[in-house]
């Protein structure tokens, strides 16, 4: 994805900072992240996450 500072390769470790809480996930490739706290079955969209960590 463009907006992050390089490209992706699936096992990144993606972020988000929320007011109060921050989103971690796992970058699976095609455009595809899975929510590291998520119980169920989840599938944000990427765009939601600011950087690679």
């Amino acid at each position: 994805m463009s907006f992050f500072n390089r490209e992706l390769t699936v096992g990144d470790h993606l972020v988000t900072k929320r007011l109060g809480y921050t989103h971690h996930g796992i970058y699976l490739g095609r455009d595809k992240v899975i929510l590291t706290h998520a119980v169920k079955s989840v599938e944000p969209n990427l765009g939601d996450f600011n950087y690679a960590a």
